[in-house]
């Protein structure tokens, strides 16, 4: 069993436990609202984005444990995209823009999408107003510069999230997890297979991120919501990640997904 398949059946099974809690949830609201005949409408609001987390908490999970085995069994071929050495990675006012990765020209290289229905969105509201965003499912779409769907990004549900990259046939491709923090340090690894490909290091105080790839030498910094000051006029509205690299050197499509996934925890996109 490989180390990416045992993650991913963790995670099925991590997702099945937070569905259990949140059911009970909602179940107990429902039977407090019978036995102290509070507010019907309130509690109601309250256990619909609650009921339906539940739901689709428990439906992934069992898929997951279900399709664990195809984990990993996909050699990738890393493509490379031709970037500026300083980018910006940041999403526009509204809630449904995508992310984009700009240079400082503003000629977008690649874009994530959210796939989610309406009936969803209504349930993401719902659920921002009881702050329990951070442990609902996730789903997005990436395009590269010439707006071809290339990839897809799973955030999966639950207290201790991970997120898992797929190609569109379906394989799985990368995961990236937090280590838990013993200090002021947040760190975050992406894996290929068993392997860590990248790591992200900051201090949550500074907002200052650091990649390093395998073999631990520093290859960009990232600043949260820094504004460049060549390109101010067009970056200074936005919510995002400054990148500055260290040579000019093509960025391959793991760590492109990376600055998405970092960008995506850090930004609550």
């Amino acid at each position: 069993m490989t180390q990416m398949e045992e993650v991913l059946r963790q995670d099925g099974k991590r997702q099945i436990q937070s569905a259990c809690f949140t059911l009970a949830v909602v179940l107990l609201i429902m039977v407090l609202q019978l036995l102290l005949d509070t507010g019907f409408w309130y509690g109601i609001l309250f256990a619909i984005p609650f009921g339906l987390f539940g739901i689709t908490l428990l439906s992934r999970g069992m898929r997951d444990i279900r399709f664990a085995g195809l984990a990993a069994t996909t050699d990738n071929q890393v493509d490379y995209q031709v970037v500026s050495k300083r980018m910006y990675l940041g999403i526009a006012m509204g809630w449904d823009d995508p992310a984009r990765l700009y240079d400082m020209d503003g000629q977008i290289h690649s874009e994530i999408v959210e796939k989610k229905s309406f009936v969803w969105k209504c349930v993401l509201v719902l659920a921002a107003v009881f702050s329990s965003l951070p442990i609902a499912p996730r789903s997005y779409i990436f395009y590269n510069q010439s707006k071809e769907p290339t990839y897809l990004l799973e955030k999966k549900g639950g207290l201790r999230s991970r997120f898992f990259i797929r190609d569109l046939q379906g394989n799985y491709l990368y995961y990236a997890e937090q280590q838990k923090q013993t200090s002021h340090d947040r760190i975050i690894h992406f894996y290929e297979k068993d392997n860590v490909r990248w790591t992200a290091e900051s201090d949550r105080y500074l907002e200052v991120l650091t990649i390093k790839d395998s073999e631990g030498m520093e290859v960009m910094t990232l600043k949260k919501d820094a504004i460049p000051v060549e390109a101010a006029d067009r970056f200074g509205s936005m919510s995002g990640l400054l990148i500055e690299k260290r040579d000019h050197e093509p960025l391959p499509d793991d760590l492109h997904l990376f600055l998405y996934v970092i960008n995506i925890k850090l930004t609550a996109l």
